[in-house]
């Protein structure tokens, strides 16, 4: 099992990323969290498609967080039925790996 993940989820503007950044941040549960501004997703939803802009959030934490960490990020979501993946880092820089550990709680 890797110690080390990623979450990803999209977020309809700017300021939703921000707001789910900050709370992993100050609550010791994200090393980091990286926003992509403006993407764009095309989807079918009640029998039509739609074409929304999107930002991509990457948070970047501890394997055993991720439970917690999704489930803050569901409750402040902007979506109602968000998409929310965690992907085990297989391999990685062992520096940058430690920093997740020293930024991360647990």
């Amino acid at each position: 099992m890797s110690t080390y993940s990623l979450i990803y989820t999209t977020v309809s503007t700017v300021d939703y990323a921000k707001k789910i950044a900050h709370n992993l941040l100050e609550n010791k549960l994200a090393a980091c969290v990286h926003v992509l501004p403006k993407g764009f997703s095309i989807y079918e939803f009640e029998g039509a498609l739609h074409e929304d802009e999107e930002h991509l959030v990457v948070v970047k934490t501890r394997s055993n967080l991720c439970v917690e960490v999704m489930a803050l990020m569901k409750a402040q979501h902007c979506y109602d039925t968000p998409a929310l993946f965690c992907t085990a880092i297989s391999n990685g820089d062992d520096d940058y790996l430690g920093w997740i550990s020293k930024q991360t709680a647990g």
